[in-house]
């Protein structure tokens, strides 16, 4: 009995996994590394704080569309969502933190990476904006 269980419930998370991953798409463009500096994943969640509002500071997902950090070199990595004020602090962290850890997961090179929330809200977080 206890095998059952442990297989069906083995099952269930890979279900779960496969449908939570629904919605994230992740683009190379074709690339495989980025032609210059690329966001950390610290730096992207360092954005995402910033955008979210997380800081205290400037909430810019109420208002804008993205906010963009840059390199002093070139370059530079953004976070969006098309509908500014229409979600909350939560939804923004989470939205864009999921795109992150799903493309991370892929264990490629991507360039952006976009999420469709059930409500229709599109996100997406750019580690290397081409040029």
């Amino acid at each position: 009995m206890l095998p059952a269980i442990i297989a069906t419930t083995a099952i269930l998370f890979a279900f779960i996994g496969a449908v939570l991953s629904q919605g994230v798409t992740c683009t190379t463009y074709g690339y495989t590394s980025c032609p210059y500096l690329e966001a950390t994943t610290a730096d992207l969640q360092s954005l995402i704080s910033e955008f979210c509002g997380d800081n205290g500071g400037y909430p810019y997902y109420m208002y804008y569309e993205d906010l963009e950090g840059s390199f002093p070199v070139q370059g530079y990595y953004q976070v969006t969502s098309d509908a500014p004020g229409q979600f909350s602090q939560e939804t923004c962290n989470t939205a864009l933190s999921y795109i992150i850890s799903e493309c991370d997961a892929t264990g490629e090179f991507w360039v952006t990476g976009v999420y469709e929330n059930s409500a229709g809200i599109t996100f997406s977080v750019t580690p290397c904006e081409l040029a």
